[in-house]
């Protein structure tokens, strides 16, 4: 907890580049990059933690897909919200055309195209990607978090094709698939929500050792790096990225300018920790929000043809329309608060 505490101060947001109209309530009132350096110190802290017997105190789980219904031999979660066994998960996300599912999380194009293939290229940089079939070739990280058109779904293929099973809710308390995928991260397909009920344990992370290791990665590119265009040369960076990527199936990395090393974490973070409530704080802290989240996100329409039984994507389209005023960076101070104290100003744009 005190590496993410320092990862956060050090972090834009709070250190280098405020917003407009903030004092040092909201933030430091100087920049100061020895604070990536207090960051990455607590985080190599946690990695460098030992049992009595010399055994690492936290590891990555082997398997992504398992991880987050899997108890025993998990050494991965540092401080997690445990709940008893229960298929609620299941059915509040699994595609809304199975009995019992709801459907409740389809996923954009933006998150989508953000997962590497093998070969550990983004699909915009693999003139060979073909996005008629976006599934192919994708790191196991893809597999574990997206049920796209076709994956196989307890005991039949998943339809988000205009038509399908799955593309329209089955009643009024669901929701259909609006954006091509649904969320497969976080459900256990030996779970079952209709007929006889099968349950499995949902412990949700709340700080897991991946996040710490990508962490590390972050503060010390930014503390030990000089400037955008120089190879980052401290292993343990690339040592650190490289576990969660071997453990996704994608290759490792190496001799990344300082640059890429953080559009590398931004990557990382996003893919890795997707539906851990951590990239919406990620993109305050680093100041992207209000690009990030302040235009329309997409999805794709998938067509059958009949006649021959392919598939058939459309480009992007979009399907929703977001908006993030500067003044979101920090919510308002209730009226009652301000309202005690007359020193308490409201924070900037309330």
């Amino acid at each position: 907890m005190k590496a993410n505490v320092l990862l956060y101060a050090a972090s834009p947001l709070f250190n280098e580049n405020p917003i407009a109209g903030t004092t040092e309530i909201q933030r430091y009132a100087s920049p100061d990059d020895r604070r990536w350096e207090r960051a990455a110190k607590a985080a190599l802290d946690v990695i460098n933690l030992r049992m009595p017997n010399g055994a690492p105190a936290y590891e990555l789980f082997p398997s992504y897909e398992r991880l987050f219904v899997t108890r025993e031999g998990n050494h991965e979660f540092l401080i997690a919200r445990m709940q008893g066994m229960t298929n609620n998960v299941e059915k509040r996300n699994g595609p809304a055309g199975y009995s019992g599912a709801t459907g409740n999380t389809s996923l954009t194009q933006e998150f989508i195209d953000m997962f590497e293939l093998k070969n550990g290229k983004l699909p915009k940089e693999d003139p060979e990607y073909d996005p008629q079939k976006p599934w192919e070739n994708r790191c196991e990280r893809f597999k574990a978090s997206v049920l796209y058109n076709g994956s196989y779904w307890w005991d039949r293929e998943v339809e988000t094709f205009v038509g399908g099973k799955d593309y329209t809710a089955l009643n009024s308390t669901a929701k259909g698939c609006i954006t091509g995928y649904t969320l497969r991260k976080h459900l256990d397909p030996e779970v079952r929500i209709s007929g006889v009920e099968k349950n499995t344990f949902h412990d949700f992370p709340l700080l897991r050792y991946a996040e710490i290791l990508l962490t590390y990665a972050e503060a010390a590119n930014e503390y030990y790096g000089t400037s955008d265009d120089d190879i980052v040369d401290d292993a343990m960076i690339y040592t650190c990225v490289n576990q969660v990527r071997n453990r996704a199936g994608l290759p490792p990395v190496a001799d990344k300018t300082k640059k890429k090393c953080v559009k590398l974490s931004i990557g990382e973070r996003t893919v890795e920790l997707a539906f851990e409530n951590v990239r919406y704080f990620d993109l305050r802290r680093w100041r992207e929000a209000e690009i990030v989240l302040n235009r329309p996100v997409h999805g794709v329409q998938i067509t059958k043809d009949e006649s021959t039984g392919e598939f058939i994507y459309s480009a992007p389209i979009e399907v929703e329309d977001r908006v993030f005023p500067e003044r979101c960076y920090y919510y308002p101070i209730p009226q009652s608060e301000l309202n005690k104290n007359a020193a308490l100003t409201p924070n900037p744009g309330w």
